[in-house]
């Protein structure tokens, strides 16, 4: 039985619902879990009919920031077009870009060209099969190295986006603030040792885009329900707004709130336990507010608005 410690009011820290680097046991229990879920009927998506590095690089470069339905179509034609390393390094910049365009942020179709050409260059016209080197390509950070680390070339590497936050934060609510390194050594945990490091990876990500979804997680058929501390304790928790702007709305099941709030910004979403919210976060929204000025119209009998706001009060005559 998972142990749990009580912190304030009705919050629940359940940590043996995660995995651990200390507890091999219990990662593989859940790694095991995922897979046969993920394998019984996953999404059949293009990109995963192809272990060619170069096609698993192109599309996870187009799915940052950008939803899978969209990239699908884009995907296709760019592979059309660009079939390989060599088309793609020696093709025209404005080519390129003529294939991407309506997809957005066109950075990325920058760095695949810049990548490409140093692919040429440097390796041998192939996609690099380690971290350190497919690091070095333009634009490709820890995610999509990971990712094409791990469902390329079978390397234990871990990713770590928005699903895979929502689905560990929901496994185990926690009192204190978790970091970027506690995510990364959780995705990490479930990697290690694994025969499939890829297809966890790809399960874990599917398990929060198509399951345990930001607004209406399917709870009822999530293969982690049995290990999963939001399912067992539901907190209620409100909508709010941080200083920043970020808005914070609880995530739902019929019926009942999950302990889990979603910190949606300009760069990337992301998801934080509701207990992190904390009353600073509401005395806050309410501060701004106050701040805000509430222009209010207020008939008056002689024609007139009377503008109200915090400064200063006016009257306009309605012709």
């Amino acid at each position: 039985m998972a142990a749990r410690v009580a912190v304030k009011k009705s919050e629940v820290v359940e940590r043996d619902a995660l995995p651990t680097p200390s507890n091999r046991a219990r990662s593989k229990r859940l790694r095991e879990t995922l897979l046969a879920w993920y394998d019984a009927g996953h999404r059949n998506l293009p990109w995963r009919k192809s272990r060619d590095p170069y096609a698993i690089w192109i599309s996870e470069t187009m799915l940052q920031q950008t939803r899978v339905e969209t990239v699908i179509p884009y995907y296709e034609r760019f592979l059309e077009r660009f079939p390989d390393i060599e088309t793609l390094a020696t093709a025209d910049r404005e080519d390129v870009f003529e294939r991407w365009a309506g997809l957005g942020y066109y950075s990325r179709a920058r760095n695949l060209h810049r990548s490409a050409k140093m692919m040429v260059e440097d390796f041998g016209a192939s996609v690099p099969d380690t971290i350190e080197q497919l690091r070095m390509l333009p634009g490709v950070g820890r995610y999509t190295a990971g990712a094409v680390a791990s469902i390329a070339f079978d390397k234990p590497e871990a990713v770590v986006d928005g699903n895979v936050v929502r689905v560990f934060s929901r496994l185990a609510t926690c009192g204190d603030k978790p970091t970027a390194k506690v995510w990364w050594s959780l995705a990490g945990a479930l990697t290690e040792n694994a025969d499939r490091p890829g297809a966890v990876n790809q399960a874990l990500m599917e398990l929060g885009a198509t399951c345990c979804s930001k607004q209406q997680p399917g709870c009822d058929r999530c293969p982690l329900r049995d290990h999963c501390a939001a399912f067992k304790h539901p907190i209620s928790s409100k909508s709010c707004k941080s200083a920043r702007g970020a808005t914070f709305s609880a995530a739902v099941r019929p019926a009942e709130r999950l302990p889990m709030m979603h910190l949606r910004t300009t760069r990337s979403p992301t998801c934080v336990p509701a207990t992190l919210a904390g009353n600073h976060i509401m005395r806050r929204k309410q501060k701004q507010k106050q701040q805000q000025q509430a222009i209010q119209p207020e008939k008056h009998p002689a024609g007139q608005f009377c503008i109200i706001s915090k400064q200063r009060t006016t009257l306009v005559n309605i012709h």
